[in-house]
């Protein structure tokens, strides 16, 4: 059985990541947005590891932990802190407080879950790890891939994702920087946004279909905003092998990405 993590952190973009990072790697994950849901989800599941938050607005990450300390059936919990403040008086408080451990922001999506796996019980780190298996194709052929997006932590997502699976990521926030990197090469896919700043994905792909060494390689757009069945022919219609819509589990998206290598099944 995979390791639960609960995770507990007011930030929506940095909460997304977190869970984003953990779910690819096959952790169960339960979530809270404040320091009293995170308690009552503490009480409630009685994870193997609490990620904390410590800057909340009415219960601060010093709070939760004095309370899962006080509670005899969660103070054997290992808790680290996430925070934005590094120095050295930030992680002595940190350390006195009772946490185990403390990462700081931004998160680094290649070295998060190293960093966390010293704090699972080791039998839940083996079955873990021997559960996420890289697929054969990308293991023996590194592909490439470009994500385009305007929004950073969009990017931080696929590519958090993408790379531990042994893929190379080329990332381009917005079109302006996508045209930018196909100038200097050819992507073995593209995923991309649909609604930018600089544009929309469908203008994109436009550019991406007239250009002749382009218009082979496989195109996937992924969006939160033009979720609709209209958008979705008006892109297929241009070109995308397939429309995808946001909120996507990580697996899922990594076999859509493998079909689309393979050029498997019907677009979508």
């Amino acid at each position: 059985m995979s390791a639960t993590i609960l995770t507990i952190e007011d930030n929506p973009d940095n909460l997304a990541l977190m869970v984003y990072i953990l779910e690819a790697f096959d952790f169960r994950v339960e979530t809270a947005t404040d320091g009293h849901k995170g308690l009552e989800t503490a009480s409630r599941v009685n994870p193997d590891l609490i990620l904390c938050d410590i800057q909340m607005p009415e219960m601060d990450g010093y709070q939760v932990i004095r309370h899962l300390k006080d509670d005899t059936r969660l103070a054997h919990i290992p808790v680290i802190a996430v925070t934005a403040f590094a120095m050295e008086a930030d992680s002595q408080k940190i350390k006195r407080a009772g946490f185990d451990g403390y990462i700081t922001k931004p998160i680094e999506p290649e070295d998060f879950v190293e960093q966390i796996r010293t704090f699972l019980p080791s039998a839940k780190v083996r079955n873990q790890e021997s559960s996420f298996v890289a697929p054969a194709s990308v293991e023996q052929n590194k592909k490439t891939v470009l994500v385009v997006d305007d929004q950073p932590v969009n990017l931080e997502l696929a590519t958090s994702l993408l790379e531990h699976y042994g893929y190379r990521v080329l990332r381009a926030q917005g079109m302006k920087k996508a045209r930018m990197i196909l100038r200097d090469g050819v992507p073995d896919l593209i995923l991309s946004d649909v609604c930018m700043d600089d544009g929309n994905g469908y203008d994109f792909i436009r550019v991406v279909k007239a250009e002749p060494a382009l218009q082979d390689v496989p195109f996937i757009f992924l969006t939160s905003t033009a979720i609709c069945e209209t958008e979705r022919a008006k892109g297929l219609a241009l070109g995308a092998d397939k429309f995808l819509f946001r909120p996507m589990e990580p697996q899922q998206l990594l076999r859509e990405v493998e079909q689309c290598m393979n050029r498997n099944g019907p677009r979508q």
